[in-house]
């Protein structure tokens, strides 16, 4: 059956011809979705869940060349789309861990863990360690610590990064404990 009446059987609804075309060319989207997100179960679900749209909108999809060409370029964006998606989750974590105010030693009950969180703090570069400081414990913004340490905001921004980088490198055994303990406060 040529591609074009394949695909006019699947607009029709014909269940038989679409289960040719994802028996034909499952494998070969699997293995392109491979490509992008080293994941077998990732690649797995967009890879089926391309299927389920494109049975779903198959009375709406109307395109120029082969099914394959199409199909391929469909996949491509849909783990595209999954890789966006994934890294606005992976920043919105990173922006909790890195916006959530590190409690005071005064306000921890375990001790071991404020003296900890302390001597990291601590080990700072001096340049990190005073802005660092000045955001989280005296709660200045970034323009107000640029303004005062006369250097430009991207300098904050940069040393606020290259601190909490460090800290959670120092702390990474116990930021679990600590992310209780803070909520708890």
């Amino acid at each position: 059956m040529v591609e074009k009446e394949i695909w006019e059987n699947i607009q029709n609804g014909d269940h038989v011809s679409f289960k040719k075309l994802f028996d034909s060319y499952y494998q070969i989207l699997l293995i392109e979705s491979l490509h992008y997100l080293n994941s077998i179960e990732a690649a797995e679900d967009v890879t089926q869940q391309l299927f389920v749209k494109v049975w779903e909108k198959r009375k709406k999809i109307f395109f120029q060349g082969s099914i394959l060409s199409y199909l391929k370029v469909s996949i491509k964006n849909a783990c595209l789309n999954t890789i966006e998606k994934q890294n606005v989750h992976n920043r919105y974590q990173r922006y909790e861990l890195d916006f959530r105010p590190i409690p005071n030693s005064q306000n921890l009950s375990d001790p071991f863990l404020a003296d900890r969180i302390a001597n990291a703090i601590e080990s700072l570069p001096d340049k990190c360690k005073i802005v660092f400081k000045k955001n989280r414990f005296e709660g200045l913004k970034y323009k107000e610590i640029a303004d005062e340490m006369n250097i430009s905001i991207k300098t904050v921004e940069n040393q606020m990064g290259k601190a909490l980088s460090q800290l959670r490198k120092a702390l990474k055994d116990y930021l679990p404990i600590a992310v209780v303990l803070a909520m708890s406060i």
